[in-house]
């Protein structure tokens, strides 16, 4: 099965510093999906659509940045959802 990215970083605002340093560790040897910096890519799509195809079928596998209220905030709960009902399972 070929994925688009092999890993794709699920976190709250409040570990976006952290998770952008492990993406920078990594993005020069995997292909990685990390929001912030994917803002080219999700311009003029449908967010909700894009995200849950990243986390549902596009990444090999996820790195979830958990803490209290992940998958409670629009974002994460659209995330934790796509993770759920695809390949992967949380």
């Amino acid at each position: 099965m070929a994925f688009e990215y092999d890993v794709a970083f699920s976190f709250m605002k409040e570990d976006e510093g952290l998770a952008t340093q492990i993406n920078d560790l990594l993005q020069d040897r995997y292909k990685t999906f990390l929001y912030s910096k994917a803002q080219e890519q999700l311009a003029g799509s449908d967010g909700e659509e894009t995200f849950s195809a990243v986390f549902k079928e596009q990444a090999r596998t996820v790195a979830v940045l958990l803490r209290p209220g992940w998958g409670q905030t629009p974002w994460t709960r659209i995330e934790e959802t796509a993770i759920n009902t695809g390949s992967l399972k949380f």
